[in-house]
């Protein structure tokens, strides 16, 4: 797999998946293997979770983003035959359908929820500083957020930050390790989409390759994000933040969230390259009759 020129990474993705990473703020570096915990937690916890989190909005945004993957490969040199071009993005769309993505992430949070861990993390979701910045990430993946994001966006320049507001976010990426997750998924994607269509898959220091291309402007997009987001907290209120992002049992929660997530778009991915690889053979059983 060959990448041909610098990857301009497809910012509606990012802008969805940064807001469902935002509550879990688990280190893609450090992931953790987790057992899983069938039956451990009640529907209701389950379901709230779920909602707490955003997970239902982001499946939908992500679903509607999906095709953009074809685009992003398109740009970097990899140009779809017009002949099964219609039909890839018909199998993005399929493999990354709002209900199949909701349902991947329910059946992980299901088979890993721990009892005492989400009810703490919820309890605490639940506090007037869990609830304001909850309500601030909810809102970016909402239309009116996002359309709000993009007209902040063009006049960031008028809207210098101080010192401590920058060190506030530096740490609340150390946290979240955010770029570094939406580099991996994004890498991950490509690497379906090459799979699907050459019937190969790519090398790991190919994908590492694009990864690390794409992480300069993953991380510009994600501060970006985050200036927007917790434009209406206060520097008190984002620092008593990352303290609780930090706790034990919100750790804990995270990476079950992130671990629902990774998992969850990975199998997703998998089904598009199944998808996409039996359009392409269709296509050439097609041309040899």
């Amino acid at each position: 797999m060959k990448w041909t020129s610098r990857p301009r990474v497809s910012c509606m993705v990012a802008y969805a998946l940064f807001y469902a990473c935002a509550v879990r703020g688990a280190a893609a570096q450090s992931r953790i293997n987790i057992g899983p915990k069938a039956g451990a937690c009640s529907s209701a916890v389950i379901d709230e979770a779920f909602e707490a989190t955003s997970l239902r909005r982001f499946a939908a945004q992500t679903s509607e983003d999906a095709p953009k993957v074809v685009k992003f490969m398109e740009s970097n040199g990899h140009r779809l035959p017009p002949a099964i071009r219609p039909k890839v993005l018909q199998a993005f769309e399929q493999a990354f359908d709002s209900a199949a993505l909701e349902e991947e992430f329910l059946r992980s949070i299901r088979s890993h929820c721990e009892p005492k861990t989400f009810e703490v993390a919820l309890e605490q979701l639940k506090t007037p500083l869990g609830t304001k910045m909850r309500g601030l990430e909810d809102f970016m993946l909402t239309p009116q957020g996002r359309s709000a994001f993009l007209s902040y966006a063009r006049s960031t320049q008028l809207h210098p930050l101080s010192p401590q507001r920058e060190s506030l976010l530096d740490g609340l990426e150390s946290v979240l390790h955010t770029a570094d997750f939406l580099a991996d998924v994004n890498a991950e994607e490509m690497r379906a989409m090459y799979i699907g269509i050459s019937g190969k898959s790519a090398s790991d220091s190919e994908v590492q390759a694009l990864r690390e291309k794409i992480m300069p402007s993953m991380s510009q997009t994600v501060r970006a994000n985050a200036i927007f987001t917790y434009r209406g907290a206060s520097d008190e209120e984002l620092a008593q933040y990352l303290t609780m992002l930090g706790g034990a049992e919100m750790k804990r929660f995270n990476t079950i969230l992130e671990s629902a997530i990774e998992n969850g778009m990975i199998r997703r991915s998998e089904v598009a390259a199944a998808l996409i690889q039996q359009i392409v053979m269709e296509t050439r059983g097609t041309g040899r009759r």
